[in-house]
């Protein structure tokens, strides 16, 4: 039997430490480094993180029962990537699972 403290972490669980890991890593990420590339061929730092927001955005969408609103290739990180991206991933977490997620 598991108790609170000791059961296993559960989907919601899971999808928060992964955008808190997220939006830890984007924070360290310095105005200087959004245009540097990434092992991902043809891909700077700001398309993997926009390509990471709008796949979040998609996912919340569909936990609403909506499909994604937004084109693939539209730009989800505007003049401000580090704080679009923190304010993202705090609308999009586990409050998502209670289909309350902002657009």
């Amino acid at each position: 039997m598991h108790t609170p403290a000791t059961r296993p972490a559960g989907p919601a669980d899971l999808l928060a430490r992964a955008l808190d890991a997220t939006g830890d890593l984007v924070a360290g990420v310095r105005d200087d480094q959004w245009d540097a590339p990434t092992p991902c061929t043809g891909w700077n730092v700001r398309d993997l993180v926009n390509h990471v927001v709008g796949g979040n955005l998609a996912f919340a969408s569909l936990l609403r029962g909506q499909p994604p609103s937004r084109p693939r290739a539209a730009d989800h990180l505007g003049g401000d990537p580090a704080a679009r991206t923190s304010r993202r991933a705090a609308c999009c977490g586990t409050r998502s699972l209670s289909r309350t997620c902002c657009p």
